[in-house]
């Protein structure tokens, strides 16, 4: 668990999910069982890290090889149960490779976002975001400080608050729109609202500081982006200084506006959208979407779109990366290692991203 630890994969499935590490082959591998079903480069190898966890969500590894996992809550409609939720906490304590030693602590409502700097491990519920310091032991013994609450959430989905940490002590955390194209209450096909004032406290990241406590989001957050419509997948990367994310993008284009878009065209569009965020981003929710096959941006049809009609230039970036249509993706990692071959050097991001239907 020293240096062949490089990246970790969460598969979320109907079935407990296993979680496993890759990197290449080398000491403390022998012993470990393989993990099957990865497809992984030559000289690279998998083994089962820990399984059992029915509902992982985001991963984060200390320096000294435990490894946290936040336990998605209210999952019934997807599972045999509903999983309380909280943070895993593994270690591995005789180097063989397997997690041998598991705790969980934390509140239910504890779901998505986590992330370690300096020392402190923050997470996160649908409304506040949360810090503890573990030190040398698994599990955090004080109790959890709050960084920051009252953070707006929805009934209707896109509440998860994934969050990051830079090097300067800024916290920044997303709050995903409440809808899936800002329309009223209506039937499908229903113009979206204009202007939409769902993007008046929702669909951005908002920054806050990462070393205060007890922040309220209406006084505290200031917001750094917008246009979004939910993004799961956030995470702050030293090397570039700079914030990314991967947006979820639209559903139900041909279920919605049957005479613009057909089944085949709503399996392929619109991309989900892997983006640099800077101060003042805007990603275009919901007025436009990317469309990943004609590589350009289009006007929503809830905003007079047809499928055919590109957005005009304006506000609105286009992705670094438009990944295929309902991908899901839910998390990040920018890779910092020197143990990957010479076509991944030390610096260039290499993703992992695990995905799930679940908002």
């Amino acid at each position: 668990m020293k240096r062949i630890l490089m990246f970790l994969l969460v598969a979320l499935a109907a079935a407990p999910v296993a979680m496993v590490f890759a990197g290449p082959v080398g000491a403390g591998q022998d012993t470990a069982v393989p993990a099957s079903g990865f497809t992984l480069p030559p000289g690279f190898t998998a083994t089962l890290f820990a399984d059992g966890l029915a509902t992982p969500r985001h991963i984060a590894v200390a320096a000294n090889g435990d490894v946290y996992v936040t336990l998605r809550s209210g999952q019934a409609k997807f599972r045999a149960t509903d999983e309380p939720g909280g943070v895993a906490a593994l270690r591995d304590t005789d180097g063989d490779g397997l997690a041998d030693r598991r705790e969980t602590f934390g509140t239910p409502d504890i779901d998505t976002g986590l992330a370690l700097r300096d020392g402190y491990l923050y997470y996160s519920s649908m409304t506040t975001v949360y810090a503890s310091r573990p030190g040398d032991d698994l599990v955090p013994s004080a109790p959890a400080e709050v960084v920051a609450a009252d953070m707006p959430q929805s009934a209707s989905g896109h509440r998860s608050k994934a969050l990051t940490v830079d090097g300067n002590g800024n916290l920044y955390v997303q709050v995903g729109a409440p809808s899936n194209s800002c329309q009223p209450q209506g039937p499908p096909g229903t113009p979206g609202l204009m202007p939409c004032t769902q993007l008046d406290e929702h669909g951005g990241v908002f920054r806050f500081s990462a070393t205060a406590r007890n922040q309220v989001h209406a006084e505290a957050g200031t917001r750094y982006s917008t246009g979004h419509r939910n993004i799961v997948a956030l995470e702050w990367n030293d090397a570039a200084g700079a914030l990314y994310g991967v947006m979820h993008g639209r559903d139900g284009l041909s279920q919605a506006w049957p005479d613009h878009y057909t089944a085949q065209e709503d399996i392929e569009q619109p991309a989900e959208e892997f983006h640099r965020i800077d101060p003042g981003s805007n990603l275009g929710w919901p007025y436009t979407y990317y469309d990943p096959i004609r590589g350009e941006r289009m006007v929503m049809p809830e905003y007079g779109g047809d499928g055919e009609t590109p957005a005009e230039s304006g506000p609105y970036q286009d992705p670094l990366i438009g990944f295929p249509a309902h991908w899901a993706p839910d998390d990040l990692i920018f890779y910092t290692g020197t143990a990957f071959p010479a076509r991944s050097p030390r610096g260039a991001p290499t993703r992992a991203t695990a995905s799930s239907s679940s908002p």
